[in-house]
């Protein structure tokens, strides 16, 4: 099923791409970068925690002079991300979920510990749930938690000038950026959604609702064209991923049914599986965060505003 997609492919090449922040130096080089491109919008954190309750606080040149095992757990996440990709693309299917699961999950971990840090430090869980099961797959339920690594995933896109449908406040723009209420929070009536809820999710769609409700004031995101409908590909991307680990890891007749394709929602979401791998490691995700990266090593990090 992986293998076809998956091995010895672009996605292992942008994978490689970030070989070079393994070295201490090197990335120890780019955080400090990072911290003087967003020290012009280090406000935005006391308006994000007011609003939200939630404490994030900007990386500083300060911080990093002080605490410099930072710099050594964010290179270990990204180590740990390459080799688990590896051992993935050299499993079997009825476990390689899991694996790339997780090779994902500590490559996020990797990219929202390098542009901010929380109050505690560590994230305790994933920051979702199988709520519901069912052997009719699209009847599944997940749960989105207020804590966790998936809200401090939400969190440093949103900070980063993205509007997340996952989030109750975006990035506007009024005299200064400051965050709105989103009218079209994916969450507003529940902070469950089943499989097939996830499933029609369109970010393209989406975007069209946000450029239509706010034309020139909301943020041009520098991660590149389409910023709002890649970031939230992302965030889905990542969630149907966890629930394919999930099924792998805990129900795994249910697995080896979507393997084969036994029913049209399992063959279905045999290929959603196989598309979130794609975008997240060919298509978009890495690539938009390496687009990021060269931006701010470029000196060429802005929250624009649409004219």
């Amino acid at each position: 099923m992986f293998r076809n997609f998956l091995d010895e492919d672009p996605s292992t090449r942008q994978f490689q791409s970030y070989l070079l922040l393994t070295r201490l130096y090197s990335y120890a080089r780019l955080q400090k970068q990072i911290a003087q491109a967003y020290e012009p919008y280090s406000y935005l954190l006391s308006d994000y925690e007011e609003k939200t309750n939630r404490h994030v606080k900007c990386i500083t040149l300060n911080y990093l002079d002080e605490n410099s095992e930072l710099t050594r757990q964010n290179v270990a996440l990204l180590k740990n991300a390459l080799q688990l990709w590896n051992d993935a693309n050299n499993t079997s299917d009825e476990v390689a979920p899991i694996i790339y699961h997780y090779s994902i999950h500590c490559f996020i971990s990797f990219f929202v510990y390098t542009f901010f840090r929380w109050e505690p430090p560590h994230a305790i869980s994933h920051g979702v749930r199988i709520s519901k099961w069912s052997e009719y797959i699209h009847d599944m339920k997940i749960q989105i938690l207020t804590k966790g690594l998936f809200q401090r995933f939400i969190d440093t896109w949103t900070l980063l000038g993205n509007c997340i449908a996952f989030s109750k406040w975006i990035p506007y723009y009024d005299d200064k950026i400051i965050f709105k209420e989103n009218d079209h929070y994916l969450l507003k009536n529940s902070k469950t959604m089943t499989l097939k809820e996830l499933i029609d999710f369109n970010p393209r769609e989406f975007e069209k609702k946000m450029y239509n409700s706010f034309k020139e004031k909301f943020l041009q995101s520098p991660i590149g064209s389409s910023p709002i409908m890649q970031a939230n590909n992302n965030l889905k991307n990542y969630l149907i991923l966890f629930i394919a680990s999930s099924i792998a890891r805990y129900r795994p007749l249910i697995w080896e049914s979507i393997l084969i394709g036994e029913t049209s929602e399992q063959n279905q979401f045999n290929y959603e599986v196989i598309k979130s791998l794609v975008d997240l490691t060919r298509n978009n995700l890495l690539h938009n965060i390496n687009n990021l990266i060269q931006i701010i090593r470029n000196n060429k990090f802005e929250l624009f505003i649409r004219s």
